[in-house]
């Protein structure tokens, strides 16, 4: 526990630092290790790296917190955009241009008529009420 607050405190330079010299010390150390060590080493870090593959990965326990949401109600959508007619939020108006609306048509600069090209057999499927074209719309 000391080592690792000793590490949170100690400047980039310095971990920087501390790491070159751990590495230079590995190198020396494997350097002048016999054949016998050697072997007995890589034995050891294969054995803990299989061992460690094996394990489950620690869950970070993020399901078990209950959060608490506040209601954020926007109210209904009652705002009606003059150029496209898709429903907004009041909060959505802008005092500059209210009844026009970016989200939805870019303030009238998009236009997206989508039942011109149908025909009128196929139009009346997909616009008249719901009982009517209820088998339609299931399959």
């Amino acid at each position: 526990m000391l080592l690792r607050r000793r590490r949170v405190i100690e400047s980039a330079e310095a971990g920087a630092l501390r790491r070159q010299e751990d590495a230079e010390r590995h190198q020396r150390r494997r350097f002048l290790e016999s054949e016998r060590e050697r072997s007995m080493r890589l034995q050891s870090n294969a054995s803990a790296n299989r061992q460690r593959r094996s394990r489950l990965p620690q869950s970070t326990g993020a399901a078990l917190i209950t959060r608490i949401t506040e209601v954020n109600y926007l109210g209904e959508l009652i705002q009606r955009c003059v150029n496209c007619g898709a429903l907004h939020f009041p909060c959505e108006v802008k005092a500059n241009h209210p009844g026009k609306f970016h989200e939805c048509c870019d303030l009238g600069r998009f236009t997206l008529n989508f039942f011109e090209s149908f025909h009128e057999e196929l139009r009346r499927l997909f616009v008249r009420e719901p009982d009517s074209t209820e088998e339609f719309r299931r399959n």
